[in-house]
């Protein structure tokens, strides 16, 4: 799976430990929990077909990562790890028994935004997402 893949390797960087420690979770994170945090999710995921010959094993998927924190400097010095990682990569990737073939990954967009604390406080959180299309292997195409 592409997603366990990429917490592998982003897990694998010590320079991104110090910044967020083990907080990557999927889809989305709680108010409580402490920040800088990343959170990843997959927007689209899209199998690759050939008129000719029907389903083939690339996969196409545009993966959301999103930072957190209670500064913009740390989502910037967050989100600037993650691109440095991420972008451009290529190889076989995730832990062993369970790794991807992945052909590419490129940085396509990225915007920011703050919002306010939901829990009521006055304090502001800072969010950077960052959208990745990923090129990647699988055994069978997907629907």
């Amino acid at each position: 799976m592409i997603e366990s893949a990429i917490v592998h390797e982003l897990g694998k960087d010590a320079a991104l430990a110090a910044l967020i420690g083990s907080r990557i979770s999927p889809n989305h994170a709680g108010q409580d929990q402490a920040m800088p945090r990343l959170v990843y999710r997959i927007v689209s995921r899209e199998g690759v077909r050939r008129i000719q010959d029907g389903p083939r094993n690339l996969v196409r998927v545009r993966l959301q990562l999103d930072v957190y924190s209670d500064t913009f400097s740390e989502v910037i010095s967050v989100s600037d790890r993650v691109r440095r990682l991420l972008d451009g990569l290529s190889g076989t990737l995730g832990p062993s028994g369970s790794t991807v073939v992945v052909d590419s990954i490129a940085l396509e967009d990225h915007d920011d935004q703050a919002e306010r604390a939901q829990d009521g406080g006055a304090g502001t959180i800072h969010r950077r997402s960052m959208d990745f299309m990923i090129w990647h292997r699988e055994a069978v195409g997907v629907l």
